[in-house]
């Protein structure tokens, strides 16, 4: 077998397998931190800003600080850390001026569930800060028109999230498999179809990092194509 052929099969298998290790597990939602601590893993100039090549299709309200019975901001202080005030000195800093995304929230910043995100591709990972968790509300994954995963309040708070009193949980999903569209529910499965007030959120990112095993077979193949330049050279 000639060596082009041979680096040829093998960058067939590479593919193979990085594309196995991607979307072969089972979906996995983690909650990586709760308020205040949720807050310092956050950027919080960039809370409303969307990864690469990511837009709305339907956006939701962009809004700030919190409106009592409307909606609460991710980085309010208020009963934040499971029930209890943050003291001030672990508060973020202006946060009555960052801006965060909210849907179903009541008039005058009423926009409908669901919020529709496309992400420009395939992605494998999703993260956010998840404010004042409801059981109600919802993100759905989808890929080319197709529910992949739905990710409830329910799963948050099974995952060690807080409940609504308190302040957001910076939550992590993957293992789903690819995905291009996100949707946000407030209202998810409520049987009126009414929308529920409401579901803030923020810092969401979409990723497609590379496997563990990705970085072996790269170092693998690495290794051959420096062997065979060494053979030429000799």
């Amino acid at each position: 077998m000639n060596m082009e052929r041979k680096f040829g099969i093998v960058g067939m298998v590479a593919s193979l397998v990085l594309a196995s290790a991607i979307g072969a597990s089972a979906a996995t939602v983690s909650v990586e931190a709760n308020a205040p601590e949720s807050w310092g893993q956050v950027e919080t100039t960039a809370t409303t800003t969307l990864s690469s090549g990511a837009s709305w299709n339907i956006a939701p309200a962009t809004v700030n600080d919190s409106v009592n019975g409307q909606y609460k901001s991710p980085f309010d202080p208020a009963n934040a850390d499971n029930g209890v005030n943050v003291p001030s000195g672990q508060q973020v800093s202006g946060w009555e001026d960052l801006d965060y995304f909210t849907v179903g929230s009541p008039s005058p910043n009423n926009v409908p569930s669901p919020a529709i995100l496309d992400l420009g591709g395939e992605k494998t990972i999703l993260s956010l800060l998840w404010g004042s968790v409801d059981l109600y509300n919802a993100i759905q994954l989808r890929l080319g028109g197709g529910v992949i995963h739905t990710v409830s309040g329910q799963d948050v708070f099974d995952k060690g999230g807080e409940p609504a009193a308190s302040g957001a949980a910076l939550v992590r999903i993957s293992g789903a498999g690819p995905f291009d569209e996100v949707r946000f529910f407030s209202n998810f499965a409520v049987s009126d179809e009414k929308d529920v007030p409401a579901f803030e959120f923020s810092n969401v990112i979409a990723s497609v990092p590379l496997p563990a095993g990705g970085w072996l077979l790269i170092t693998a193949l690495g290794g051959m194509a420096a062997l065979r330049r060494r053979r030429k050279a000799a």
